[in-house]
C-alpha cells in the first residue's frame, strides 16, 4: 500500500478558502521510510477568499514561515495538476491512503478541483486522518524526538507528520 501525506498552508479554515502552498511526501509506515516529496506555492494574484483573522495570524509567524508570500506561484489550476500528476506517479493504478492532519485540508483541495474542473487524485476511501492517528496514540508510545524545523510551512509540515505516523506505526508492530 502506497501511502502520501499532504499538508497545504492557507488564508482560511472554510472549504473554500485559498491555498498559499501545497506539500506532499511518499511515505512507507511499514519500512519507515519517506520517498519523494512534493511542494508548490499557489500564486497569490487572485484571491477571492481571504479570512482577516487567519491574514493576522499569519502576520504573526516567523519571517521563515511568512517568506511563502514572497515566492512566486502556479496559478491554482496548475498547482492542483501538478499534485495530481505526483500523486498518480506514486498509485500506479495501486491502492493508496492520503493522509492529512484533519479533514481541513482535504475538503479545501477537494474543493479546490472541483470548482477547477479536475479530478481529485484520489477517492473518498483512500483518505486517512494523521490528527486522530496521531493524537489518540502518541500518549501510549515512546517520545518522539523530531522536531517541526519549519512549522508552517507545507512541505516540512508534511514530512514532520508522515514522520510521526511512521514513528508509530514501527512501535506498534513491535507490540
Amino acid at each position: 500500500m502506497k501511502h502520501i501525506m499532504i499538508d497545504i498552508e492557507t488564508l482560511g479554515r472554510e472549504f473554500h478558502s485559498d491555498i498559499v502552498s501545497i506539500g506532499a511526501i511518499e511515505f512507507d509506515p511499514e519500512e519507515n521510510s519517506l520517498g519523494r516529496d512534493f511542494y508548490q506555492v499557489v500564486s497569490l494574484d487572485a484571491l477571492p477568499y481571504i479570512n482577516t483573522n487567519t491574514l493576522r495570524w499569519w502576520m504573526q509567524q516567523s519571517e521563515e514561515a511568512r517568506a511563502v508570500f514572497k515566492e512566486t506561484g502556479q496559478p491554482i489550476e496548475c498547482s492542483l495538476t501538478l499534485l495530481s500528476q505526483f500523486i498518480l506517479s506514486i498509485k500506479q493504478n495501486q491502492g493508496i491512503r492520503v493522509w492529512s492532519r484533519g479533514k481541513m485540508d482535504i475538503d479545501i483541495l477537494e474543493h479546490k478541483y472541483k470548482m477547477n474542473n479536475l479530478q481529485c487524485p484520489w477517492e473518498y476511501n483512500e483518505v486517512r486522518d494523521a490528527r486522530t492517528f496521531i493524537d489518540e496514540l502518541t500518549p501510549y508510545v515512546p517520545c518522539f524526538k523530531f522536531e517541526n524545523e519549519k512549522a508552517h510551512n507545507a512541505l516540512s509540515d508534511a514530512i514532520y507528520q508522515a514522520s510521526q505516523v511512521n514513528h508509530i506505526h514501527q512501535y506498534l508492530r513491535k507490540i
